[in-house]
Protein backbone atom coordinates (compact mmCIF):
# COMPACT_ATOMS: atom_id res chain seq x y z
CA UNK A 1 0.00 0.00 0.00
CA UNK A 2 1.60 3.27 -1.01
CA UNK A 3 0.67 6.70 -2.53
CA UNK A 4 2.26 7.64 -5.57
CA UNK A 5 4.63 10.88 -5.43
CA UNK A 6 5.83 12.40 -8.59
CA UNK A 7 4.08 15.76 -8.97
CA UNK A 8 6.15 18.81 -9.58
CA UNK A 9 4.58 20.88 -6.16
CA UNK A 10 5.10 18.14 -3.31
CA UNK A 11 1.46 16.28 -4.04
CA UNK A 12 0.24 13.03 -5.07
CA UNK A 13 -0.33 12.45 -9.09
CA UNK A 14 -2.60 10.13 -9.95
CA UNK A 15 -1.55 8.70 -13.52
CA UNK A 16 -2.06 6.23 -16.10
CA UNK A 17 -4.31 5.61 -19.03
CA UNK A 18 -3.24 5.71 -22.74
CA UNK A 19 -5.04 8.94 -23.33
CA UNK A 20 -2.97 11.08 -21.05
CA UNK A 21 -5.99 12.23 -18.68
CA UNK A 22 -4.05 13.30 -15.50
CA UNK A 23 -5.36 14.62 -12.27
CA UNK A 24 -4.16 15.05 -8.77
CA UNK A 25 -5.19 13.51 -6.13
CA UNK A 26 -4.14 11.17 -3.08
CA UNK A 27 -4.52 7.30 -3.96
CA UNK A 28 -3.89 4.73 -1.88
CA UNK A 29 -4.86 1.34 -3.14
CA UNK A 30 -3.94 -2.18 -1.79
CA UNK A 31 -4.67 -4.73 -4.70
CA UNK A 32 -5.37 -4.55 -8.34
CA UNK A 33 -9.06 -5.68 -7.30
CA UNK A 34 -9.74 -2.53 -5.09
CA UNK A 35 -7.81 -0.37 -7.77
CA UNK A 36 -10.83 -1.77 -10.28
CA UNK A 37 -13.11 -1.28 -8.33
CA UNK A 38 -12.29 1.92 -7.15
CA UNK A 39 -12.08 2.74 -11.16
CA UNK A 40 -15.21 1.25 -11.85
CA UNK A 41 -17.16 3.66 -9.24
CA UNK A 42 -15.21 6.47 -11.05
CA UNK A 43 -16.18 5.45 -14.20
CA UNK A 44 -20.38 4.97 -13.20
CA UNK A 45 -19.78 8.69 -11.57
CA UNK A 46 -17.72 10.44 -14.78
CA UNK A 47 -20.93 8.21 -17.44
CA UNK A 48 -23.33 10.18 -14.99
CA UNK A 49 -22.08 13.34 -15.36
CA UNK A 50 -21.94 13.03 -18.73
CA UNK A 51 -17.25 13.34 -18.25
CA UNK A 52 -16.92 12.09 -21.41
CA UNK A 53 -12.91 12.56 -21.17
CA UNK A 54 -13.02 10.93 -17.91
CA UNK A 55 -15.25 8.64 -18.85
CA UNK A 56 -12.56 6.89 -22.09
CA UNK A 57 -10.08 7.01 -19.58
CA UNK A 58 -11.19 4.91 -16.63
CA UNK A 59 -12.35 2.66 -19.41
CA UNK A 60 -8.73 2.88 -20.95
CA UNK A 61 -7.59 1.85 -17.55
CA UNK A 62 -10.06 -0.44 -16.88
CA UNK A 63 -9.06 -2.73 -19.69
CA UNK A 64 -5.81 -2.47 -19.31
CA UNK A 65 -5.93 -3.81 -15.06
CA UNK A 66 -8.45 -6.16 -16.22
CA UNK A 67 -6.29 -7.49 -19.27
CA UNK A 68 -3.44 -7.62 -16.84
CA UNK A 69 -4.88 -9.41 -14.14
CA UNK A 70 -6.16 -11.93 -16.29
CA UNK A 71 -2.40 -12.25 -17.41
CA UNK A 72 -1.04 -12.69 -13.50
CA UNK A 73 -4.13 -14.08 -11.68
CA UNK A 74 -1.85 -14.78 -8.52
CA UNK A 75 -0.66 -11.45 -8.21
CA UNK A 76 -2.65 -9.32 -6.62
CA UNK A 77 -0.54 -6.52 -6.23
CA UNK A 78 -1.53 -2.87 -7.87
CA UNK A 79 0.50 -2.74 -11.03
CA UNK A 80 2.36 0.82 -11.73
CA UNK A 81 0.89 1.84 -14.70
CA UNK A 82 4.25 0.82 -16.65
CA UNK A 83 3.48 -2.32 -15.91
CA UNK A 84 0.05 -2.52 -17.26
CA UNK A 85 1.93 -0.64 -20.67
CA UNK A 86 4.29 -3.15 -20.92
CA UNK A 87 2.21 -5.80 -20.60
CA UNK A 88 -0.41 -4.53 -22.99
CA UNK A 89 3.14 -3.61 -25.22
CA UNK A 90 5.61 -6.31 -24.88
CA UNK A 91 7.79 -5.09 -27.46
CA UNK A 92 7.67 -1.46 -27.00
CA UNK A 93 11.27 0.03 -26.32
CA UNK A 94 10.47 1.01 -23.08
CA UNK A 95 9.29 -2.51 -21.82
CA UNK A 96 12.50 -4.54 -23.66
CA UNK A 97 14.55 -5.89 -20.82
CA UNK A 98 18.26 -6.45 -21.78
CA UNK A 99 20.58 -8.69 -20.41
CA UNK A 100 24.68 -7.31 -20.12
Amino acid sequence: MGTIDLSPDGGSKRFGGRLGYDRYCEITVESIETHIAKDREELAKAQANGDQAKARHFASELEGLESYREHHPGDHKDPTSLEVHCDLNPDAPECRIYDD
